[in-house]
């Protein structure tokens, strides 16, 4: 059951981390449409669109391929900034095959929401990290 509780704190995590993006790509996308003389879903539809876009596209990837991988290095101790950051940038790369525009999508949001995830999930998945306890001298 420990282990169960652990994956769904990391599912969690990194459903936040994937709202928190799509929330900073919709206002950065809204504030772009804001400049256009005639933007196609308006100011608040623009930012609207690019928010349910980022949640629906990535939720699916963070749920079934990246956190289950995550849990899998922390259960084994090898979660490291390099290997967290391939996993989260593995799917925008195998988008970059079938298209590059979601795939540049992707690729920053994978980052982000696999470092995040890290910053939130890992303290204590690297044993190197873990503090030794010294005994002093009498």
């Amino acid at each position: 059951m420990r282990y169960l509780q652990q994956l769904a704190k990391i599912e969690l995590v990194a459903l936040a981390a994937l709202a928190i993006f799509a929330l900073a790509f919709a206002c950065f996308s809204a504030a772009q449409a804001s400049f256009a003389t005639n933007p196609l879903f308006g100011v608040f539809g623009t930012g609207e669109v690019v928010f349910v876009y980022t949640i629906v596209t990535g939720s699916l990837p963070v749920l079934l391929l990246v956190a289950p991988l995550y849990f899998v290095l922390c259960h084994f101790h090898k979660a490291s900034w390099l290997s967290v950051l391939i996993i989260g940038i593995a799917p925008g790369c195998v988008a970059l095959f079938i298209a590059i525009v979601p795939a540049l999508w992707a690729l920053p949001c994978g980052a982000f929401v696999a470092a995040f995830t890290h910053a939130i999930c890992g303290r204590g998945s690297n044993p190197s990290s873990k503090r030794t306890r010294v005994p002093r001298a009498a």
